[in-house]
């Protein structure tokens, strides 16, 4: 147990270190979690910098606890926590490597807050991730380096209220079929050479007119392959979704906007879905763009 600052260069985690409210608790060597270790307990925050390698055995977050990434790295099949505990990304990054799950809220609201992910992710129990303050004060990314966001119907992420907040596919990237992409602004966003593939909802439903979720997919060929939706893309008032880039809506696709909500498409859309427009809602398209092409 700490109470005052601990700070630790290595070590072999084979039972539960306890962070003091008052304490300052500093991880910053590689740490290897053991069967009986991975028990990290609250409420005092701990930032940690080095690498967690934790293989089979969870990391357990416990008691209120914060654990904030500063540049580090975890491998790790699960991260559990309790309702009172979080995982928060900071200003310095750090990494998911080689997918994990993760069953509270993943935190990256911290002003410029960044994590990359590599291998996929998965949200279960109470799963969230919060990308950027509500209020618009601070905006942070979540970077996609391949692989599948997935999760449950109880499993969301949220944009904030800045429109530099963004959620970056590197390489190829699906969206699961129960995961739910809103709130108020933000950018879902094709970088080069990567692509998405959205099987669940990306949903503009900010409360404040001008609130808008963009979704940024590759202009050309050389920049990468069209963006492709099996699912949802909706609008509700009296936000905006737009679409930018090429993007396939198969048959299995529905771009709606709900009532009061504007959709805006550019000349990159082919759409073989269904487009629903609700009392109230808006469709606008710009450019050329194919109807079942």
């Amino acid at each position: 147990e700490t109470n005052g600052t601990l700070e630790i260069s290595q070590w072999t985690d084979a039972g539960t270190l306890k962070a003091a409210a008052n304490s300052t608790t500093e991880l910053n060597g590689p740490m290897t979690i053991t069967p009986s270790g991975g028990l990290i307990l609250g409420p005092g925050p701990v930032d940690f910098s080095g690498q967690i390698k934790s293989g089979n055995s969870p990391l357990n977050l416990q008691g209120g606890v914060t654990l904030r990434l500063v540049g580090g790295g975890i491998t790790s099949d699960s991260i559990l926590m309790d309702s009172e505990s979080r995982f928060a990304a900071t200003a310095s990054g750090g990494e998911f490597i080689g997918g994990a799950s993760i069953n509270g809220l993943l935190d990256i609201t911290e002003n410029g807050a960044w994590i990359g992910v590599s291998g996929g992710l998965t949200l279960t129990g109470a799963g969230r991730i919060d990308i950027g303050a509500e209020d618009g004060s601070t905006s942070g990314s979540l970077d996609l380096e391949g692989g599948t966001l997935q999760g449950s119907a109880a499993n969301e992420v949220v944009f904030g209220g800045s429109g530099l907040n963004q959620l970056a596919c590197f390489d190829a990237v699906t969206i699961g079929s129960s995961i739910v992409v809103h709130g108020r602004n933000g950018t879902v966003l094709s970088e080069y050479l990567g692509v998405l593939t959205l099987e669940g909802t990306i949903r503009a439903d900010g409360e404040m007119k001008g609130d808008e979720i963009l979704i940024q997919g590759n202009a050309t060929p050389e920049e990468g392959p069209a963006s492709v939706s099996d699912g949802t893309l909706e609008a509700d008032g009296p936000a905006t979704l737009t679409v930018t880039g090429a993007l396939t809506n198969t048959s299995l696709g529905i771009i709606k906007a709900a009532t009061g909500g504007t959709v805006h498409t550019g000349s990159g859309l082919i759409t073989r879905g269904l487009m629903q427009i609700d009392d109230g809602g808006k469709l606008i398209t710009s450019g050329t763009w194919s109807l079942g092409g």
